[in-house]
């Protein structure tokens, strides 16, 4: 009766979020909804792997707090903290726990801080009157239902609180996830639909619309190599993922009169824009090493002139007994990548054997 009903409810939103997707006339998502820090990266591991939610590893606590239905009993009494040094004075830091009531059932809690930084305050005439923080915080709670040897299904609940000096906000949030593995093939799949909510108290008088997100992704290690690789396609709410620069300077070809720098925005501009593809490559069995690419966020935010290392990400983990380290490092800007650690600590292990 459960599962009936949160496939049901998957569905459901599903649809709501496909039919709303379609009345929406501007292509670019980013800065266009409340509470968009929901869609920034904490974790090390999802950083590096192109800032993608992740999976695959089974044990990793990151992996179950974005998808819920990831969640399960290899990650007992197991808890994460996690911090990103993202773009000047800018950090996120957020930690998670999980908790196995048995095989089938699996809890989680969680949180996020977004912290901006402090701001100068000043009149219309500019006169210093002192400073003010603006800050983000979002708290979750996860459940995850077994529901046989390949399926499982789970949700996060989330309330999310929003202080920028004078004006405030808040909102509630759902994630719905279903996921299936097939151990035989080391394959795994899972389908999100992230940040699907309702804000409760606005800014101003205009409610905003949540940075909902539809993602699919699949990983896979070829056989008994070292490599697994991810392949995740997200915002498949929308299809059209492009933007158009209102402050281009479009080049004219003075002798033909074609435009020399006219932007392409083909089926294969638009389709890999949803695409983020990553690796890990197994150095030892307690190093892992990472790799990922975002093509979308390379094209928002390269430089013609000088593309660098725009939507190329890396990292590195280390396992240590009962510890997982991870760092990530994520390019965006040119004068603008992220550094990002993940400390993970199996605590229940640690515990039993010192008992």
């Amino acid at each position: 009766m459960l599962l009936r009903k949160l496939l049901v409810l998957n569905f459901s939103l599903f649809v709501t979020v496909a039919i709303n997707a379609q009345s929406e006339r501007n292509g670019q998502v980013g800065g266009t909804k409340v509470f968009q820090f929901l869609e920034v990266p904490t974790g090390a591991r999802s950083a590096a792997l192109g800032s993608t939610p992740v999976g695959g590893d089974r044990g990793n606590v990151e992996a179950g707090l974005i998808h819920p239905a990831l969640l399960n009993e290899n990650m007992h009494q197991s808890i994460v903290f996690q911090h990103n040094n993202y773009i000047s004075d800018i950090a996120f830091s957020s930690f998670g726990g999980t908790w196995s009531l048995d095989s089938l059932h699996t809890l989680s809690v969680g949180g996020v801080l977004a912290n901006y930084g402090n701001f100068t305050r000043a009149d219309e005439l500019g006169n210093d009157l002192g400073t003010f923080s603006v800050k983000d915080v979002a708290f979750q709670a996860g459940y995850s239902y077994q529901v046989d040897s390949s399926f499982s299904v789970g949700t996060n609940i989330k309330f999310i609180n929003s202080n920028y000096d004078i004006y405030q906000s808040n909102g509630i949030g759902l994630d719905l996830s279903v996921a299936y593995k097939r151990v035989s093939k080391d394959l795994d799949m899972v389908l999100t639909l992230r940040n699907v909510g309702k804000q409760l108290k606005t800014y101003t008088d205009s409610v905003g619309d949540f940075p909902t997100n539809l993602t699919f992704s699949v990983y896979k290690r070829l056989g008994k190599s070292p490599l697994r690789f991810v392949v995740t396609a997200d915002h498949l709410e929308k299809w059209d993922l492009t933007f158009e620069d209102p402050n281009r300077v479009v080049e004219v070809d003075p002798i033909t009169g074609e435009i020399v720098n006219e932007e392409k925005n083909g089926f294969g501009n638009k389709l890999m824009r949803h695409i983020k593809v990553g690796g890990e490559v197994f150095l030892s069995k307690s190093i892992v090493g990472r790799i990922g690419y975002d093509y979308r966020r390379r094209q928002e935010l390269k430089i013609d002139q000088k593309t660098g290392a725009s939507g190329i990400s890396w990292g590195l983990a280390v396992r240590l007994s009962y510890f997982q380290f991870s760092y990530g490092r994520a390019s965006y800007h040119l004068a603008a990548p992220s550094n990002l650690f993940s400390l993970q600590w199996q605590f229940g292990d640690f515990l039993h054997k010192k008992r």
